[in-house]
């Protein structure tokens, strides 16, 4: 007889004595109970499988830089999806891209679609939006202190990417219930 659990639910295995048939033996699987799943439960995220094969993809040196990466964003920014969107590692936040990373010939590009918008001077801006971006060579360069601050704003600074087509490339700035609009 043994017990296991597997997803919040403890399963029964035992074998039965006269479970044989032609030498086989007869197990038997008897759901003890399911439990519910926790706030904690609900509120956990995962990274998808799809930005973990592209992480293991990776060259060692990026590999060392995008993990670490893709855990604090996925920590930081809880209730957001995540997928390879244009070949790389996106974040969204109701279809509105937040943050991603890619690999570039020689460092891994951390971009925050609304970077411009943070004032931060670790930021640098990309493009002809609102984007802007941290470069990094080095696990060592990634500041996860300065990086949960930077999701923080992530989160509460965004510009409508998600209707910009909609809107013929006029971008307009999204304002949580209860924040002022800058």
């Amino acid at each position: 007889m043994a017990l296991f659990n597997t997803s919040n639910v403890l399963f029964l295995v035992w074998h039965h004595p006269h479970g044989r048939v032609d030498g086989f033996r007869f197990y038997f699987l008897h759901l003890i109970f399911a439990l519910p799943h926790s706030k904690n439960q609900q509120d956990h995220h995962m990274i998808s499988a799809d930005i973990k094969a592209y992480n293991k993809k990776l060259v060692k040196n990026s590999q060392a830089i995008c993990e670490p990466l893709a855990a604090i964003i996925d920590q930081e920014l809880k209730a957001t999806e995540n997928k390879i969107w244009h070949a790389h590692p996106v974040w969204f936040i109701e279809g509105n891209p937040i943050v991603g990373y890619q690999q570039l010939k020689d460092c891994i590009r951390l971009l925050f679609w609304s970077g411009q918008s943070f004032e931060e001077d670790i930021l640098q801006a990309e493009g002809s939006f609102k984007a802007a971006e941290i470069r990094y060579t080095d696990a060592s360069q990634i500041n996860a202190k300065d990086l949960k601050r930077l999701m923080k704003k992530a989160r509460d600074i965004q510009w409508d990417y998600k209707n910009l087509i909609k809107r013929k490339g006029k971008l307009e700035r999204l304002v949580k219930a209860g924040s002022k609009s800058k």
